[in-house]
C-alpha cells in the first residue's frame, strides 16, 4: 500500500501517466510553446488554452494560487455524459482569472454546451466603471439548444459595471439568450455553491431578447447554495426561464453602491433592486433561501414576482433588515404573477 501511495503521488509529475485529456496551465512556469498535457509541461496563460480544440470529456486544470490575467475563451463543446470541466490542481488557494476589465467577460461561453467550471476564482476589475462588465457569462444565440453548463464552487469578485440599468450595469454571473433571428434557449444550467461578492450592479442574471417573449424560455435553471455579499444592486434575477428552481441562496447586504437610495426621483436611471425575483419568466420556484439588509426603498424588498410571470411560487423564505420590506408583488395587464 506504501508503494501504491508513493506511485499515485509521483503520477502528478510524470506526463505518460497522464490521460492525454489533461490539460494543465501554470503561469510562473509554463510555456505557451509546450504540449500543456502534464504539470512540467503546463501552459503558461489561457491564450493557449483558447485556441486548443478540446474533445468531450476534456479537463483543463489551472495550477492552485496563481493569478492568470486576461480571458478564458474556450471554442468547442463537450457531449452528453463527457463534459469539458475547467478546474484546478494541486493543493493552495483558488487560482485566479483576472480580466482586468479588459474584456467583457473573464469567462466567456459562447454557443458551447456540456462544460463544467470548479473551484475558479474569477474577477474583471477595470481602471473605470464600465456598462456591461461581466465575471461569467454564458451566452446562446442562433443556435438552437445551449445544453448542461454548471457553475460550482466558484468565487466570483470586485467586477466594476455600472449602477444604472439603462446603461447596462454589470453583473457577477450572468447569462443571455438571443431568440430574435433563430428560435434559442438554454437547457440545463447549474449555479451552485459560489460565493459573489462586490459585484456590480447585480450577482447572478439572466437575459432573455426579446425580453417578452415567452414561446423560448429556457429550461433546467438550478440556482442554489451561493453566498451573496456586498452587492451593488439585485440579487438572484432569473429572466427568460420556465420551472427555474431559485433554493438555499443567501443573498448579505445588495443595493449597497446607488446614489440616493430613498427617492425615485434620485435613483430612476440607476433603477429599482430587489433581493430575489423572476420576470418574463414561467412557474419559477424560490425557496429556502435568506435576504438580509437591503438598502433603499426603491425597490429595496427581499422577494418579489415581477412582470411577465406566471405560476411564481415563493416557500419557506426568510426576509430580514430590508429597507423596502419583505415581498413586492407587479401585475401586468397579460400576464398575472402568482405568489
Amino acid at each position: 500500500m506504501k508503494l501504491l501511495s508513493i506511485a499515485l503521488g509521483l503520477s502528478w509529475l510524470s506526463c505518460s501517466a497522464l490521460s492525454a485529456a489533461d490539460y494543465y496551465i501554470d503561469s510562473v512556469h509554463g510555456d505557451d510553446a509546450a504540449s500543456g498535457t502534464c504539470p512540467k509541461t503546463a501552459w503558461g496563460g489561457l491564450a493557449a488554452a483558447n485556441q486548443k480544440v478540446f474533445e468531450p470529456g476534456d479537463v483543463i486544470h489551472l495550477r492552485s494560487g496563481q493569478v492568470f490575467e486576461g480571458q478564458f475563451k474556450p471554442t468547442t463543446s463537450g457531449a452528453k455524459g463527457q463534459p469539458i470541466t475547467l478546474t484546478r490542481y494541486f493543493d493552495g488557494p483558488m487560482p485566479i482569472i483576472a480580466g482586468g476589465g479588459v474584456t467583457r467577460a473573464a469567462v466567456f461561453l459562447e454557443n458551447l454546451s456540456h462544460w463544467v467550471i470548479d473551484g475558479i476564482e474569477i474577477t474583471n476589475t477595470g481602471a473605470q466603471r464600465k456598462a456591461k462588465r461581466i465575471g461569467i457569462l454564458v451566452f446562446a444565440k442562433n443556435v438552437g439548444v445551449v445544453q448542461d453548463i454548471t457553475l460550482r464552487n466558484l468565487l466570483v469578485r470586485d467586477v466594476n459595471g455600472v449602477f444604472s440599468k439603462d446603461e447596462g450595469g454589470g453583473t457577477g454571473i450572468r447569462w443571455e439568450v438571443d431568440t430574435r433571428e433563430v428560435p434559442t434557449k438554454i437547457d440545463g444550467l447549474l449555479i451552485e455553491d459560489c460565493h459573489i461578492m462586490r459585484c456590480d450592479r447585480d450577482a447572478i442574471k439572466g437575459w432573455m431578447d426579446p425580453w417578452d417573449d415567452l414561446s423560448h424560455l429556457s429550461t433546467n435553471v438550478v440556482i442554489r447554495g451561493n453566498l451573496l455579499e456586498d452587492i451593488g444592486g439585485d440579487g438572484i434575477v432569473p429572466i427568460g426561464t420556465e420551472h427555474a428552481v431559485i433554493e438555499y441562496n443567501r443573498v448579505y447586504g445588495a443595493r449597497q453602491r446607488i446614489e440616493g437610495l430613498e427617492t425615485k426621483e434620485v435613483t430612476q436611471y440607476a433603477g429599482p433592486s430587489i433581493g430575489i425575483w423572476p420576470w418574463s419568466s414561467m412557474n419559477t420556484q424560490i425557496r429556502f433561501n435568506e435576504v438580509w439588509g437591503y438598502a433603499g426603498t426603491f425597490d429595496g424588498q427581499g422577494l418579489d414576482s415581477d412582470f411577465n410571470c406566471d405560476g411564481t411560487v415563493f416557500e419557506y423564505n426568510l426576509s430580514a433588515d430590508n429597507a423596502g420590506g419583505f415581498f413586492l408583488i407587479c401585475d401586468w395587464s397579460k400576464h398575472q404573477d402568482s405568489g
